[in-house]
């Protein structure tokens, strides 16, 4: 997303458990370190920039957190 406002009616629409961070990587089309919008907004909780930063791809691809620490 290139807008938290955008994110943020995503949110509404989908469910913050239904949201993952992707980027285009090689390819810079929007944020040049992806995840960085999302987590320097204040317009989100806590818990859910941890969702959509890495929890939910956690829960989804069924992995341990404890593995990439």
């Amino acid at each position: 997303m290139h807008d938290v406002d955008a994110l943020q009616y995503l949110i509404k629409k989908m469910g913050r458990d239904r949201i993952l961070l992707g980027s285009d990587y090689p390819f810079i089309l929007g944020e040049h370190v992806p995840g960085k919008e999302i987590q320097e907004t204040d317009q989100l909780d806590d818990e859910t920039k941890n969702m959509i930063l890495h929890q939910n791809a956690l829960d989804l691809f069924n992995l341990s957190k404890s593995k990439f620490v």
